[in-house]
């Protein structure tokens, strides 16, 4: 069992898409495939559920590949502490992001850190929205890119960066009656089923509770942790969901995004690091950035 194996599949996990993961790994799919089977048969139990062009996690697949990310994390630091020196560690900057990134924004920031900072490492990291926090707290990710929705409070303990703003758009099947459509209303869609966040990313979570304070039917059983998964749940007829327009590169997914005219709820992506972080990097970047 190989460590990019692991790799893949931690990536494959995060997406759920074979072609997606094959694209962010530089390999064939066919071989992407291949990789993830050898590992299954080397496990004996299948890791993933493939229905048509969908793919889910199975039970197994969730714990191992929890074990997996770390063996990966592993590998990568000690891999750095060998080329870069113990001295140099602390030159590298781990930005962890949430389902769609655009480079600019990555570009962005990596600009604003090298300004304040000189010469550094930006290692980038797929996290999902419900360990966001956690990746912080544990140092395994100095900077979080994430969507903030309107409502949704940040900790006080971290400091922000607010991208410019983005509307939600109603995300259907391809073969759903609304998906013909080139703009909806709230109305069209008021008697379907929504597919909501993990439970577990916020106390309140302000997109259930627009949900049911709008009598929208919620499906509690389905609860994404990704825009990746949303999608995939969509695709599979587990409900619809609200997503911001910049994940329209998921539209690969069997999903049509449409605009919503009477709905001006928006996200903000947001930029987030701790005010106390451990990195000597991140509080130079605070100090000339925001001046904290």
């Amino acid at each position: 069992m190989e460590i990019e194996h692991l790799r893949q599949i931690v990536c494959l996990s995060q997406t759920l898409n074979f072609n997606q993961t094959a694209r962010q790994m530089f390999i064939a799919q066919p071989t992407l495939s291949k990789h993830v089977k050898s590992v299954e048969t080397a496990l004996g139990t299948p890791l993933f559920i493939r229905d048509g062009r969908s793919v889910l996690l199975t039970e197994a697949g969730r714990s191992f590949v929890a074990d997996a990310k770390k063996v990966v994390e592993a590998y990568d630091e000690a891999v750095a502490n060998l080329q870069d020196g113990f001295q140099n560690k602390q030159r590298i900057v781990k930005l962890g992001y949430t389902d769609i990134l655009p480079q600019s924004w990555k570009d962005d920031i990596e600009q604003k850190i090298r300004k304040s900072s000189g010469s550094l490492v930006l290692k980038t990291k797929l996290c999902n929205l419900s360990t966001m926090y956690e990746l912080l707290e544990d140092n395994q990710i100095d900077i979080a890119i994430t969507p903030v929705f309107q409502g949704m409070p940040v900790l006080p303990s971290y400091h922000t960066y607010k991208f410019p703003r983005s509307k939600l758009e109603l995300v259907c099947p391809n073969d759903h009656d609304l998906a013909a459509k080139s703009r909806v209303r709230v109305e069209d869609f008021q008697n379907e089923q929504m597919l909501v966040p993990d439970g577990s990313i916020i106390s309140g979570d302000p997109i259930a509770s627009f949900y049911r304070k709008n009598g929208f039917k919620v499906n509690d059983e389905s609860q994404f942790t990704s825009f990746y998964e949303a999608c995939a749940f969509t695709s599979l007829k587990r409900g619809l969901v609200l997503l911001p327009c910049y994940a329209r590169a998921l539209s690969f997914m069997n999903v049509t995004f449409i605009p919503i005219e009477n709905l001006d709820w928006i996200v903000e992506p947001t930029m987030i690091w701790k005010k106390r972080a451990g990195n000597e990097l991140i509080r130079q970047f605070s100090k000339n950035f925001i001046g904290s």
